[in-house]
């Protein structure tokens, strides 16, 4: 990720390029509105949706965000804003590495409230680095399936990597660890493609691997599929298959080069059997079929016969809604016979293809339609404030085959029909839940409060820096779906910490969060963080499918800087692929980190409240209101980023009413620190800024 180093540039100008991929070739708009997702998903609830310009050099925009108070249990209502707060911003255009725009996230609060609404628990995480890539972009949408589990405690991953500190990036290709049921083989490195050594992995550069298992003539092994990628100004497209000797072994070779240059890219694959069926989009951005440009495109192989036995297959329907195929919005996954296919992306429908005979017929269910569908993005049809997905959908499959879908929203509309494009909402929040069943929809995780405060504020920055996403992205993004033995199923999705700032340049890190459901998708669990540690940045989970020993299997990349380098261009540096190991008892038992405590559940502090702090930021002393209900002992503990106590003001009684508590901190060295009060067993803490 971006290594920033410079300073005091990101308060004037509002950035951030959401084109999401080189062979759409049309600028897109920001307007920023921080909705979450209303109940009718059609209806805008602002006074006004027509989006304004503005002088960028001039604007600090304050928007409003309702956060998850509670979950899907209890109602759930959007704040809606005022006009003045709907505003479009032209971007300019960023260099990109396979087309995509990922970004930074940008979501300061100058003045958190109390904490309320806020469950710590004893939970240590038990992680470990598995890999390191200067590579920094895993996805353009959906995360692939990495990761997979076998008997015994062994589990497989698969990432981009590149070793070099280059921006063409020369060696990318695929990263593989192993572990054996004691140890990772690869160490905290892995095993890596290496142009010096052309007989390991892809024979050429290459990128967005995914692993399978599968069954080589009575054999357990392993397959690996990835892309060809030219770099620079060559074409990109078509697929690598490489496979080992068996299970563990990490000298994989290809032995099967699929339509390269000119074939899709972006695969996902999935096994049933004897048969690996794939999807992707073509490459050739003049390749249309029925009609549609760049389609996504269904293959089958057969790996007994060693042959495909379906190419090139546009899927039943998806002609008729669908004008341009969207790189990396899709997802699939299978069980047995059964295979599960989505796909979706803005301005489209996000629409489900299932399988129950390996791929022989198909039948089409729209999980979430677009009204203006099929939608060219070249027609200029104007149109006003819609909802749609944000391209990063994915489908998990239960026990019992039954289809499980997690998707973020999003929100665009198009007034111009002179700029190119279409505007969109970076500001949504909230990820969506469906399943075949019951077949609604309902809202089930967003953005964790922290503290219970109505409104974020956010500080908009310059055109290499965006403001609450990742890309075009929802603020909660990158859904993961996973189910255990007893057929509980989880969600885990990245999300901006707002407690956690990367103070050079107030820009949020992310964390991985995680939700459940214990009776098939009708009710979910509260939102548990899963990592929580200060300045890390954790994104792009993967998550093996099945529980296996218990545990969720997740990996995720990790970085101390926020940001992507294809998009910034600042310094590359090494990025970790991080695994964890996490019990579903400690999940369902609500044993992990911070926690968003229901409403309905919560044990309210009734004994104190705080004001904001002032100075702040501060450079000597600082002030911090207390109100008291009843006289207590109250105690202030100064922490820095890390959660390091620095200082402690021992406990002094307080009587009922309006206090000033006063602390010294001109010892401390410029940078975000943290007060926490605590009086009667109860805590609030607020963020504080030296300079």
């Amino acid at each position: 990720m971006i290594n920033r180093s410079l300073k005091g540039v990101f308060s004037t100008v509002i950035g951030i390029m959401s084109q999401r991929y080189d062979f759409l070739q049309k600028t897109t708009f920001v307007v920023f509105n921080m909705s979450l997702i209303s109940e009718n998903p059609y209806v805008c609830k602002t006074k006004n949706n027509i989006a304004k310009t503005v002088d960028m050099k001039k604007l600090l925009l304050v928007l409003s965000l309702s956060p998850l108070a509670a979950m899907a249990q209890h109602p759930f209502n959007a704040k809606p804003l005022s006009a003045d707060k709907d505003i479009a911003v032209k971007m300019k255009p960023y260099k990109t590495d396979g087309g995509v725009i990922n970004s930074p996230v940008r979501l300061y609060k100058n003045n958190p409230a109390p904490q309320t609404n806020r469950s710590k628990r004893e939970f240590n995480l038990n992680e470990v680095v598995i890999g390191k890539t200067h590579y920094d972009l895993m996805t353009n949408g959906a995360m692939p399936r990495r990761i997979v589990t076998y008997p015994g405690g062994k589990v497989s991953v698969v990432w981009t990597n590149s070793a070099m500190e280059n921006k063409d990036f020369p060696d990318r290709g695929t990263g593989y660890n192993h572990f054996d049921g004691s140890k990772w083989i690869g160490q905290d490195k892995g095993y890596v493609r290496e142009p010096s050594d052309l007989t390991k992995f892809e024979p050429e550069r290459a990128g967005w691997p995914n692993i399978n298992k599968i069954n080589d003539n009575g054999t357990e092994k392993e397959l690996i599929v990835s892309h060809y990628a030219a770099g620079g100004n060559g074409v990109s497209g078509g697929t690598f298959w490489m496979k080992n000797a068996n299970v563990g072994d990490p000298n994989f070779a290809t032995f099967l080069t699929k339509d390269k240059p000119n074939g899709p890219i972006w695969a996902r694959t999935a096994v049933t059997g004897n048969k690996v069926h794939w999807i992707g989009v073509s490459s050739d951005t003049a390749y249309t079929q029925d009609g549609v440009k760049t389609p996504m495109v269904y293959y089958r192989y057969d790996l007994s016969k060693g042959s495909f036995d379906v190419e090139k297959m546009l899927l039943p329907g998806y002609a008729d809604r669908v004008r341009r195929g969207t790189g990396d919005e899709y997802s699939i996954d299978a069980r047995g016979n059964t295979v599960a296919i989505l796909a979706g992306g803005s301005a489209n429908d996000l629409t489900l293809w299932k399988s129950t005979d390996n791929g022989e017929n198909w039948a089409m269910t729209i999980v979430d339609s677009f009204p203006l569908a099929p939608y060219n993005p070249a027609s200029e049809t104007p149109f006003d404030t819609l909802w749609t997905n944000d391209g990063t959908a994915t489908v998990t499959l239960d026990n019992d085959g039954v289809a499980h879908v997690f998707f973020p929203r999003m929100r665009i509309i198009n007034n111009n029909l002179t700029d190119g494009g279409y505007q969109y909402f970076p500001g949504t929040d909230g990820i969506m839940y469906w399943n075949e069943t019951t077949k609604t929809s309902q809202v089930i995780a967003a953005r964790l409060n922290y503290d219970n405060d109505p409104e974020t504020d956010i500080l908009t920055g310059t055109t290499a820096q965006a403001q609450g996403s990742y890309g075009s992205n929802a603020l909660s993004t990158f859904p993961v779906g996973a189910v255990d033995a007893d057929n509980n199923i989880y969600m885990i999705y990245s999300s901006p910490n707002e407690e956690d700032i990367y103070f050079d340049d107030e820009t949020n890190f992310r964390d991985l969060y995680v939700v459940f459901s214990t009776d098939g998708g009708a009710t979910w669990s509260d939102i548990q963080s899963i990592t929580s540690a200060p300045r890390e940045e954790d994104v792009f989970p993967s998550v093996a499918r099945d529980a296996a020993d218990g545990k969720l299997h997740l990996m995720w990349m990790r970085d101390v800087d926020p940001g992507i380098f294809l998009v910034n261009e600042g310094n590359i540096t090494q990025n970790d692929i991080m695994y964890a190991a996490i019990p579903t008892d400690d999940i369902i038992e609500g044993r992990l980190g911070q926690v968003n405590v229901s409403i309905n559940n919560q044990t309210a502090n009734n004994l104190f409240t705080i004001g904001n702090a002032y100075p702040n930021p501060a450079t000597g002393t600082v002030t911090i209101p207390v109100n008291l209900k009843s006289s207590a002992k109250v105690s202030v503990k100064v922490t820095d980023m890390l959660g390091k106590t620095l200082s402690m003001q021992n406990e002094s009684t307080l009587g009922a009413g309006s206090s000033n508590l006063t602390l010294d901190l001109s010892n401390l060295t410029p940078g975000v620190y943290f007060c926490q009060v605590n009086a009667g067993g109860y805590s609030q803490t607020q963020k504080i800024v030296v300079r």
